[in-house]
């Protein structure tokens, strides 16, 4: 059965909230600490990138056994996390694909998380992603043998630019709910936080 990591990308600063976006206050805990939850029972190991007040996360998170890895050129973007990550789990070996997930996402389900993990083992598609009512979206599973592709990927673009240029790549997980909302400041975290 394939060994699969998850790259959790919470590199993000936070101009909109008064620090990282990794130390954005979700339920209990924080933004990046609900994402290693959510998504540590499904895989192999967690690597979280980290780059804006990194060390402040570090001090302020418990992030169990996750691994962490540093981006000091995070302001360039998510790809510039995403190569960190890669890079890593290329020369660690002991991963056959890697979910990788969005900082900026605090909707991320579980039961999702679950769904796109079990569909890559037992496909093995090189990339596997869900389908939610009326688009594709995250996280998505990409096997090892494409991560040159994301490496060299340049810093504008994203791992959707790989599924519309590949979709021969890509297989998916049909999802009937809608995509989880990107988080880029209070007023979007405040409209979409858990409700006690």
């Amino acid at each position: 059965m394939d060994r699969i990591g998850a790259l959790i990308l919470a590199a993000d600063g936070g101009e909109a909230f008064d620090g990282p976006l990794a130390l954005a206050p979700w339920g209990d805990s924080t933004l990046v600490e609900h994402l290693v939850a959510v998504t540590a029972p499904h895989v192999d190991g967690v690597i979280v990138v980290l780059g804006a007040d990194a060390e402040t996360v570090l001090a302020s998170t418990d992030l169990g056994e996750a691994t962490v890895v540093i981006n000091p050129e995070w302001e360039l973007g998510p790809t510039a996390s995403l190569r960190v990550g890669l890079d890593l789990l290329t020369r660690d070996g002991e991963v056959d694909a890697v979910l990788v997930v969005d900082g900026d996402q605090p909707q991320l389900d579980t039961a999702v998380v679950a769904e796109v993990v079990e569909a890559h083992r037992a496909t093995r598609a090189s990339i596997m992603l869900p389908k939610y009512r009326y688009a594709r979206g995250g996280p998505m599973v990409v096997a090892r043998e494409l991560w040159p592709r994301a490496i060299g990927l340049a810093s504008e673009a994203t791992l959707g630019a790989l599924v519309k240029a590949h979709p021969e790549w890509t297989d998916e997980v049909w999802v009937d709910r809608l995509p989880p909302h990107r988080v880029t400041s209070t007023a979007d975290l405040a409209e979409v936080a858990p409700r006690h």
